[in-house]
C-alpha cells in the first residue's frame, strides 16, 4: 500500500469513529443540538487526550 493510500485510509477510519461517537452522544442526547453534539464530542475528545498524557507523562516519586 502506498504511503498516500494509507493516510487516505487512516483518514477515513478517523471519520467513521467520530461518526460513530456522534450517533453514540446523539443516542445519549437525543434533544442535543447539532452545536451541542460537537461541543459533546470535543469534549470526550479532550479528556481522553489529557488521561492519555496523564498517564504517558505521570510522574513516579523518584522523577520529582
Amino acid at each position: 500500500m502506498t504511503p498516500e493510500r494509507r493516510l487516505a485510509l487512516a483518514a477515513e477510519m478517523t471519520d467513521e469513529i467520530l461518526a460513530i461517537a456522534e450517533s453514540g452522544i446523539r443516542a445519549r442526547h437525543p434533544d442535543y443540538s447539532d452545536d451541542e453534539v460537537r461541543a459533546a464530542l470535543a469534549e470526550m475528545l479532550l479528556a481522553a487526550r489529557d488521561d492519555i498524557a496523564r498517564r504517558r507523562f505521570r510522574r513516579t516519586p523518584s522523577t520529582r
